[in-house]
């Protein structure tokens, strides 16, 4: 059961939307709708899934604010959890870098989580598909990001200073001023201040 006064976070939010602007986002109850762009990447990223096991979600519970991560696709018989980038032309570095730093935060959510189980995101289902569960309690993952046709490996190394670093981040955005705060140190630094707590290997 979840309290009252428990907000609920995306650890895509967490990662791609600035502190003041999800701060912004959830006084004002801004939904936000999906651009074209990331429209046809979903279509692009379920044309590339083969195991059937696609936005497989968790929920990570922190003191005050529980945290919702996705899998764009899970492969439980070779132990992989998939996130899937559409990339078109030259990919810029801060694209790169975001994706990379998507994966080793779920990927540390799902190491961090003492629930291991994933079941299919609700908005997938509604969109007719079918809800699926999966518990990997027993299973040692490997977290993949296929970005655009390159594959990479992203090993963390130190999981809860990640989690950590993104729990600080959802309780500044509670209000206008630690929003501010936040952003003045972190924004457009969160790659530098936690890529050495994970590693990334091309694939061939």
């Amino acid at each position: 059961m979840i309290k009252t006064n428990t907000l609920m976070f995306s650890a895509s939010d967490l990662v791609k939307r600035s502190a003041m602007q999800i701060c912004y986002m959830r006084k004002n109850k801004v939904v936000h709708k999906p651009t074209p762009m990331q429209l046809e990447g979903v279509k692009e990223q379920l044309e590339k899934s083969v195991t059937g096991y696609e936005e497989m979600r968790g929920k990570y519970s922190a003191p005050g604010h529980i945290i919702f991560y996705c899998f764009d696709e899970v492969d439980p018989d070779n132990n992989l959890l998939i996130e899937h980038k559409s990339v078109k032309g030259e990919a810029p570095d801060w694209y790169f870098q975001q994706s990379v730093l998507q994966v080793g935060y779920y990927s540390s959510l799902q190491l961090l989580n003492p629930d291991k189980k994933l079941s299919t995101a609700s908005f997938f289902v509604a969109q007719g598909h079918e809800g699926k569960e999966l518990d990997l309690k027993d299973k040692t993952m490997k977290s993949i990001l296929q970005f655009g046709e390159e594959k990479y490996e992203i090993s963390v190394l130190e999981p809860e200073k990640i989690v950590e670093f993104y729990n600080k981040k959802a309780q500044a955005t509670k209000e206008y001023e630690a929003s501010k705060d936040w952003d003045g140190q972190f924004k457009k630094q969160e790659f530098n201040q936690l890529n050495t707590y994970f590693s990334c290997q091309k694939l061939k």
